[in-house]
């Protein structure tokens, strides 16, 4: 599935960038839905948290909030995000996403 999915995350990352909410929602499904094969695309999600357009970035919050441990070491891009970010929709999506970050590193109790 990694080989097929490869040649499609650039098109999925660039898709953040969309005007049309749709087609950024749909972006941030399908990265979340390819798990593990989404994971060399987090670099890109990650860099898209310092576009100029609010939108954009909150939707690569989201969809590294989502990805979860396929996100990998760029989880941290949005701890960092929360504390610097000026727009406060784009604050709660980094907040929330770091929320569910966290969630995965909290050991579990018996």
């Amino acid at each position: 599935a990694a080989t097929n999915a490869e040649p499609y995350l650039e098109n999925l990352t660039d898709a953040l960038n969309d005007k049309d909410w749709g087609v950024r929602r749909a972006a941030v499904e399908s990265l979340v839905a390819l798990g593990e094969h989404a994971t060399p695309a987090a670099a890109d999600v990650a860099q898209r948290l310092l576009h100029h357009d609010p939108d954009v970035r909150r939707a690569a919050a989201e969809c590294l909030g989502r990805m979860g441990v396929h996100s990998g070491k760029y989880a941290g891009h949005v701890e960092g995000a929360v504390e610097t970010e000026e727009d406060d929709d784009v604050r709660r999506a980094c907040e929330k996403a770091a929320a569910q970050l966290a969630q995965l590193t909290m050991p579990s109790t018996p």
